[in-house]
């Protein structure tokens, strides 16, 4: 990290589209980063460290802070407020779903957005904890009074610098693509990603072997890169 971050107001959350990272972030007002590793071992390894550290520093904290979470109604159109108990667990999508009742939202999908006085409004894209965003502002707000409590000052006030807001998504028409012939590149070999098969950017030795075959005899070999090989041929293959 380039800058000091409490272990109590970090966020963690898997990624399923990296094999060997996961998200992180924090308050500022909300900042989420991919994070990534050499090996699946070493993620596993600081997801498991991160966790437990937050863990032990989420006891220490206040169970619950009050949210105001403003949105306006879909069916009337007036702007409307929810205070609402949350905990450290609770995630900005969970939030949402709370703030908004499912049955009065119609088919418009909604996204929260964390602001304050001195940024823009942050979509927030679900993993983040309100919790921490909202004590993270009543601290800074506080620092400076000498002696102040965090229970105390959470039990007696919400930040009115920090706005959680509700706002539905814009619809973007569908674009017509021209039809693809050929399918994007998947930079994948046997389904594993070129990234773990390479060092230092060269491919091992037996694949280069293999693509030094394909590039002299291919052009040769009838139907090598038009059709499957049938049952037949497999089987043939297999018993040789």
């Amino acid at each position: 990290f380039q800058e000091s971050v409490r272990v109590s107001e970090l966020w963690l959350a898997p990624c399923p589209e990296s094999e060997t990272g996961f998200l992180i972030g924090w308050p500022s007002p909300a900042r989420t980063y991919l994070i990534s590793f050499c090996t699946q071992a070493a993620r596993d390894s600081w997801w498991r460290e991160l966790q437990q550290a937050l863990a032990a520093q989420l006891r220490l904290e206040p169970p619950t802070t009050n949210i105001k979470v403003v949105y306006r109604d879909p069916l009337s159109g007036t702007e409307c407020s929810k205070t609402l108990g949350v905990g450290p667990e609770m995630n900005s999508g969970d939030l949402a779903r709370l703030a908004l009742d499912e049955h009065r939202a119609g088919d418009c999908a909604y996204t929260l957005y964390a602001r304050d006085r001195d940024s823009a409004p942050c979509p927030l894209i679900g993993c983040e904890r309100p919790h921490s965003i909202q004590l993270a502002r009543l601290r800074q707000s506080l620092c400076a009074e000498e002696g102040f409590d965090l229970q105390h000052c959470n039990n007696r006030r919400i930040p009115s610098d920090i706005v959680f807001e509700l706002k539905p998504n814009t619809k973007v028409a569908p674009k017509k693509t021209p039809l693809k012939l050929f399918r994007k590149p998947s930079c994948r070999i046997f389904g594993v990603p070129l990234s773990r098969l390479c060092t230092n950017n060269t491919l091992p030795p037996v694949l280069l072997t293999v693509l030094k075959t394909l590039f002299q005899k291919g052009p040769q070999t009838q139907g090598i890169f038009r059709k499957c090989a049938s049952a037949k041929g497999l089987r043939e293959l297999r018993e040789r």
